[in-house]
């Protein structure tokens, strides 16, 4: 387990694939930024590994010490025991998933979202999470040794770190870099640079941050969740 946690931040710092400096600097100092990681061992059935996952995240949201928590399965190997086990989310309160048809040129794939509602002032807001994974079917910069599982749990942000408007929806940038005049600016610009490089030069769909992860059309067919 401990080689699992060492294995997935190595691949954040040393592999070039992963172009965003936000995620390279938390990758050096977790806790330093709130990142709990925790290995998750069930993996059985999907049902299992939904309600790891959703008691989880319940917990940390209550942690004062978390903004972000980072899951692995080390035990999960293929990709369609993962997807089954996310998508077994849908049955889970505060959980939302979202599946689209996307045409790309590795073939036909269904592009899965997943956002946790968090509170907010008086209100609520939906975080996105993010999915990682060694499997072939995934961008470059998804592509880590171990099957992951991120997403914000903190307070979110009252305007959005990108566009400055006030915050509908939270995400991994909501992490509070605490960093000084325009260097988040300047990070920001190469964090971009770097993942277009990781992505051989042009945009990708399937690293979009709205898309949690990628599967095959058949594999969705056969969990049930086509379009």
């Amino acid at each position: 387990m401990n080689s699992a946690r060492s294995n997935y931040l190595a691949w954040k710092l040393k592999k070039l694939d992963v172009g965003c400096l936000f995620a390279r600097q938390i990758a050096n100092r977790p806790q330093d930024y709130g990142q709990t990681i925790e290995c998750v061992a069930a993996s059985s059935t999907p049902a299992r590994i939904a309600s790891s996952i959703d008691q989880r995240i319940t917990r940390l949201l209550g942690s004062p010490k978390t903004v972000a928590a980072a899951l692995l399965f080390p035990s999960i190997k293929g990709l369609e025991q993962l997807a089954a086990g996310l998508v077994a989310l849908r049955e889970k309160a505060d959980w939302n998933l979202t599946f689209t048809e996307m045409n790309h040129p590795i073939g036909d794939l269904v592009a899965v979202g997943i956002t946790r509602t968090l509170p907010m002032g008086k209100g609520t807001v939906p975080s996105e999470g993010l999915v990682l994974g060694p499997f072939v079917e995934f961008p470059p910069t998804r592509r880590a040794p171990v099957a992951a599982f991120e997403i914000f749990v903190g307070p979110p942000l009252l305007h959005d770190p990108k566009t400055k408007k006030p915050t509908t929806k939270a995400n991994l940038a909501h992490i509070d870099m605490r960093l000084p005049g325009d260097s988040a600016q300047k990070m920001w610009d190469r964090s971009i640079a770097g993942r277009l490089k990781s992505l051989g030069g042009r945009e990708d769909a399937r690293a979009k941050a709205k898309v949690a992860f990628v599967m095959p059309a058949s594999m969705a067919k056969k969990l049930g969740v086509c379009p």
